[in-house]
């Protein structure tokens, strides 16, 4: 697969910067994984800590997570990575 720079101009990026994601920057996530392999993994500090207590621990659902998603692919993709790490989800 031919790999495509995506446009930072497009969505009104700069290196470096940090931002919340706005309908604006809806598209680039189809883009991404259009053009990229990519790996979905459960992340941010709270969810790093829960998936290293749960791999010490080493029993599935041992630990869980709490939180509010929306009702698209991406949060039925971050919930099935937190079943696959064995942490439970409510």
């Amino acid at each position: 697969r031919k790999f495509q720079r995506i446009s930072s101009c497009r969505y009104k990026l700069k290196s470096g910067d940090i931002i919340l994601a706005e309908e604006s920057h809806v598209p680039i996530y189809a883009e991404l994984i259009e053009n990229y392999k990519v790996d979905f993994i459960a992340g941010g500090a709270t969810q790093n800590a829960i998936r290293v207590a749960q791999w010490i621990l080493r029993s599935e659902n041992a630990t869980a997570f709490i939180g509010c998603v929306g009702r698209d692919k991406y949060s039925e993709e971050l919930v099935n990575c937190c079943k696959k790490d064995g942490v439970a989800t409510h």
